[in-house]
């Protein structure tokens, strides 16, 4: 069954989730917390931390802290980390009490944000609002308690998460939405952190100064530049292009190249990144069958474990596919450490028993059972939608005229932003200039800015109360 609204129509879910998030938002927004004098705390904040900041970055700080929902938004070296680590340091100094939340959608983009601040039990979404993958069936929701909540990589974010979220923040909570808004959308249904921007009813820091290497990161600037839809990029060894005339050659070009990377900066660092999961032998599923047998070849002795089409092979780079909360981690001495593997997790096969399969996902170990091999696939080579939220030294692209259909600006702005310090494009010229060229295919049908409008005008007048939109079932 389906419903409609205003001619939209929706799966009822979907539009209880958008209806709801957009009212909670809103009330968020008109929820101003008590004033505080940060001028003091900020000269204190910025010794403490050895840091400067701009006249931006400071208004996003103080923004932060004069608002109880608030969006900071930038491409890469524009210094979102940098307002992140000022925001907790003068959060705990103003409220030493209170509890700060860290949260990101994948497993890597939190433990960055651990890793940034300095505040280990840094969880993905799902982990801190005790989600059980995508099960969106009725339950008891868990209410989150946090004097401030930060979300990095808010981008990913999709309506059902977001509504999960939004419907569990207790009164007064703040929140931080951290993000660039120029990457691909999430790959669920929405297009949340788009829309939150566009209601204009939350207030929204835009960083578009670059700070990282700004005198010799040609990452930073070619990413600014593509975003621009300029094709005038600096080339030099962080950023470089290798031309290949077909599919065949690309892929051996790439193979060729991953193997002096992974001499160079480990596997771990690296990353392949194509547009394509299937077509040609430059996607990432062909990929990954041709450097597996480069760098990790099948030799004697060597145990391999086959499920299916699949086969996993020790020291295997493999991606996890599906949300698991269930599974349980341990240590290297084999206690237990906690729970859940999440889509997008990277690891390393690191033994194979009989009926187990042991995993290190970066020093924490899942042992798979047989049975559950169907939730790993190889990970040498991913599509860019798997590589959203993580980050590499080095990533190689794949660029053919093949891949037209998918090729976009957004999708190249966002492989070419997971580096941090080399990029290698490889093929064809003209399949560069085509993804520069071209913006995003559609806008997505949501209306969660509309909604938040509507709301705002709604609760902003004493004399009337806010109620979802009319809806009728529809065939």
């Amino acid at each position: 069954m389906v419903v409609s609204n205003g001619g939209n129509i929706y799966l009822p879910q979907v539009y209880k989730q958008e209806c709801e998030t957009a009212l909670k938002a809103v009330q968020m927004a008109l929820e101003l917390p008590a004033p505080v004098n940060l001028t003091p705390i900020m000269e204190q904040v910025k010794g403490r931390l050895g840091i400067t900041l701009s006249q931006r970055q400071t208004e996003g700080v103080e923004m932060a802290f004069r608002y109880n929902l608030s969006i900071i938004t930038g491409g890469p070296g524009t210094g979102k980390s940098t307002i992140l680590l000022a925001v907790v340091e003068a959060f705990r100094m103003l409220y030493p009490d209170k509890k700060i939340a860290l949260a990101a959608p994948t497993g890597k983009a939190s433990r960055r944000m651990a890793e940034t601040t300095g505040i280990e039990d840094a969880q993905t979404l799902h982990s801190l609002l005790k989600l059980h993958g995508d099960d969106s069936g009725p339950k008891k929701k868990q209410p989150l308690e946090a004097g401030l909540l930060i979300v990095d990589e808010t981008s990913m974010v999709d309506m059902w998460l977001a509504h999960q979220l939004f419907t569990r923040l207790t009164p007064g909570t703040k929140v931080l939405l951290v993000g660039d808004a120029d990457q691909l959308e999430s790959v669920g249904a929405g297009n949340v952190f788009h829309e939150l921007i566009d209601s204009g009813i939350i207030p929204v820091t835009v960083l578009d100064q670059i700070f990282r290497q700004a005198q010799d990161s040609r990452i930073a600037h070619n990413a600014k530049f593509i975003n621009e839809g300029s094709g005038e990029l600096y080339y030099g060894p962080d950023f470089n292009f290798i031309p290949a005339a077909d599919q065949e050659e690309t892929a051996e070009t790439v193979c060729r190249l991953y193997k002096e990377e992974a001499a160079r900066v480990g596997i771990q660092q690296l990353q392949i990144l194509s547009p394509y999961r299937e077509k040609g032998e430059a996607s990432s599923q062909n990929l990954n069958e041709s450097i597996r047998e480069e760098v990790n070849p099948e030799l004697d002795g060597k145990p391999e474990v086959a499920r299916g089409s699949r086969k996993f092979r020790l020291y295997d780079r493999v991606i996890q596919l599906k949300n698991n909360s269930k599974m349980v981690l341990y240590n290297r001495q084999g206690d237990i450490i906690g729970k859940g593997v999440f889509n997008g997790d990277v690891g390393l096969v690191r033994e194979i028993r009989p009926d187990t399969v042991i995993i290190n996902f970066d020093g924490r170990y899942a042992k798979y059972p047989l049975d559950s091999l169907e939730e790993l696939e190889l990970a040498y080579a991913m599509t860019i939608h798997k590589a959203m939220g993580s980050e590499y030294d080095t990533v190689i692209i794949p660029l053919l005229a093949a891949h037209r259909v998918l090729l976009t600006r957004n999708l190249l702005y966002t492989a070419v932003t997971r580096a941090k310090g080399r990029v290698l494009l490889v093929g064809q010229k003209k399949a560069l200039f085509m993804a520069i060229s071209k913006t995003r295919k559609g806008k997505r049908n949501t209306l969660l800015a509309e909604r938040m409008r509507l709301y705002h005008k709604k609760l902003a007048s004493p004399s009337r109360s806010a109620e979802e939109p009319p809806m009728r079932k529809a065939s």
